[in-house]
């Protein structure tokens, strides 16, 4: 844990906020803290969604690492209270947007070594609910301290002041990072589509995604297997773990998306259904219609994506993308497949659906149009991404 000592760089501040300490508690104190978080790394596991868990942990060993005597019962149940309902969760908070950022990235190193304008927006999304679902308190109100005669710092200031510290910190890397994603490989650019149909019942769906994608079209299989792992039958289990049917891989490409993740792609999904489910997009004469508040959709969905309501630049991007690119795709699939198979479970008919069917649905889906500065133009000119 001496390691850590006096290397507490503004992003490491924040977290031990998040923990209950200050960047002014004893050293020895904030590096067992830190150590800890290396300790959980090595049981840490991230499922096919990108969400991560804790396997089994030596607990006398690490409730002994913060000087208490197991025969100190207070003490232990203080540790195992802090550890519980206020460590774990925010220690899965922030690698589970670490790792949503940057697979390769680690929470080990002094600043997560994400790219630095990542960091304002990874800082952003960290923050956790004053209350759980059940109106419970959140982990920022657990007092309890893995320490002896201790007490953790409780409520939301302190975490709050160092989430912006870090945001102020990376503001102008945020702004250079977002023009270099947003210029990047041209997102707008509809030569990355290929159609090649067949005639009649010959026509198949194939759609080559990009070999960086982690989630696997289906003319992507038999490319793969042998690939990932160097096993032929572990490829096989993970690329039927991430398989990706081809329209939803071309919707997602069309939303913006450069990677298709399937964390990312599971996030549009619960969206788009969301949208079908309350009536915010309604069929009418056969053409599918936004009838919702956008608005009220900004503020419920772009929390989700890990924009902060509290950064007005981040809401009208995301307001824009949601504008601009993904509602002119998401509405000519909705016309066109409602027109084959209705609208109820859309989403997942459309994944099984007749090659024909599929193949309308993703060439609808091509030529959506938008409006930018009072012209009509491609949604592939449109650089914009969630």
């Amino acid at each position: 844990y001496k390691a850590y000592q006096g290397r507490i760089t503004s992003v490491r501040e924040m977290r031990l906020a998040q923990y209950g300490f200050t960047k002014g508690d004893d050293s020895d104190k904030l590096g067992k803290v830190l150590a800890l978080e290396e300790a959980c790394m090595k049981v840490v596991k991230f499922d096919s969604n990108g969400v991560p868990s804790l396997g089994p942990l030596k607990y006398p060993e690490l409730i002994s690492a913060f000087d208490i005597p197991m025969t100190a019962e207070k003490s232990v149940m203080s540790w195992a209270t802090w550890f519980a309902e206020r460590f774990r969760p925010v220690f899965l908070k922030n690698i589970q947007e670490i790792y949503r950022r940057d697979p390769k990235a680690t929470i080990l190193d002094p600043n997560t070594s994400l790219a630095k304008g990542q960091l304002p927006a990874y800082a952003l999304a960290t923050r956790l609910p004053d209350q759980s679902p059940d109106g419970k308190r959140g982990p920022y109100f657990v007092e309890s301290s893995p320490f002896m005669n201790h007490s953790c710092i409780i409520g939301t200031d302190l975490v709050d002041s160092t989430i912006k510290s870090v945001v102020a910190e990376y503001a102008e890397d945020s702004k250079k990072y977002k023009e270099q994603e947003r210029s990047k490989e041209q997102l707008g650019n509809a030569k990355n589509v290929n159609f090649t149909p067949v005639k009649g019942n010959q026509l198949e769906a194939g759609l080559q995604t990009k070999k960086s994608d982690q989630v696997f079209g289906a003319g992507d299989v038999k490319a793969n297997i042998g690939k990932i792992t160097g096993d032929p039958d572990k490829d096989i289990k993970i690329i039927q773990a991430n398989l990706i049917d081809d329209v939803t891989a071309i919707r997602m490409k069309l939303y913006g998306m450069r990677e298709l993740s399937k964390s990312q792609v599971n996030l549009i999904w619960r969206m788009e259904d969301a949208l079908l489910r309350d009536g915010t997009i309604t069929v009418r004469n056969k053409v599918a219609e936004f009838t919702g508040d956008k608005n009220k959709v900004v503020q419920q969905w772009a929390p989700v994506f890990g924009i902060s309501l509290g950064s007005e630049s981040d809401l009208v991007d995301w307001q824009f993308w949601f504008e601009r690119r993904f509602l002119p795709v998401f509405l000519n699939f909705v016309t066109r497949g409602s027109k084959w198979l209705g609208t109820d479970n859309l989403l997942n008919k459309v994944r099984t659906a007749h090659p024909e069917v599929q193949y309308s649905v993703a060439e609808f889906m091509n030529i959506a149009k938008t409006e930018i500065n009072g012209q009509v133009v491609s949604v592939w000119t449109v650089n914009a991404y969630p």
